[in-house]
């Protein structure tokens, strides 16, 4: 009587202490997947292995129980999906961008304007903040700042309207810059409209890669 007691408590303890690993191990993968977004992306392309990802998690935190691990992350993955609006929303975004106008210009500088007197209507971008101020001109204008960038590239995005509604369309958007290893200098926008600025050299790239979003 005594032993079968021992042994019900002693099964208890272990599937409590089962639960208790499991629900760490589901906090491990919840902090690791919210601290990586674009891993959602690439799920959803069905483009990311869930067992390498899995073993990849193992390896960061010392866990043994891979077949856990991949059960978290299903679960993760199916409680985003509840009811396909991640799907919906990537997929939304996907079309903002393909249906939003792309324009490259050359021949820029950035800098802080020398006088806090507003530049002439030929900039192509002024941000007065408080005392701070910022400038993208062209050429001709350039001894009007104090350079920061000279001979730049600036990537003009016109978004349709619906990107007033639409979380995530300039993250997806810099994330693309970001595989392609471009690095982007300055960034803001007014609206609907994202202005990116580039090393000139990157000027190829990012036409590839703005012809990619309007095919995508």
């Amino acid at each position: 009587m005594i032993n079968g007691l021992f042994k019900m408590l002693s099964g208890l303890l272990n599937l409590s202490s089962i639960n208790l690993n499991m629900s760490k191990i589901s906090e491990i993968v919840k902090n690791y997947l919210d601290g990586r977004p674009f891993l959602m992306f690439y799920i959803t392309e069905d483009i990311v292995n869930i067992r390498g990802l899995a073993r990849k998690i193992c390896e960061e935190h010392k866990i043994e129980n891979s077949d856990a691990v991949m059960m978290a992350i299903r679960r993760y993955i199916e409680a985003r999906l509840n009811g396909m609006r991640f799907i919906d929303a990537f997929n939304k975004i996907k079309q903002i961008l393909r249906n939003s106008n792309y324009a490259v210009h050359t021949g820029y500088t950035v800098g802080r304007p020398k006088s806090k007197d507003l530049l002439s209507a030929e900039k192509i971008f002024h941000i007065k903040f408080g005392e701070e101020q910022l400038a993208v001109v062209n050429e001709k204008q350039k001894e009007l700042l104090e350079t920061i960038y000279e001979d730049v590239a600036v990537v003009v995005v016109e978004h349709p309207k619906e990107i007033e509604d639409t979380p995530g369309v300039v993250s997806y958007l810099y994330f693309k810059f970001f595989e392609r290893s471009i690095n982007i200098l300055e960034t803001f926008s007014c609206l609907n409209i994202t202005f990116v600025v580039v090393n000139k050299q990157e000027v190829k790239n990012c036409i590839d890669l703005l012809e990619n979003l309007k095919a995508d």
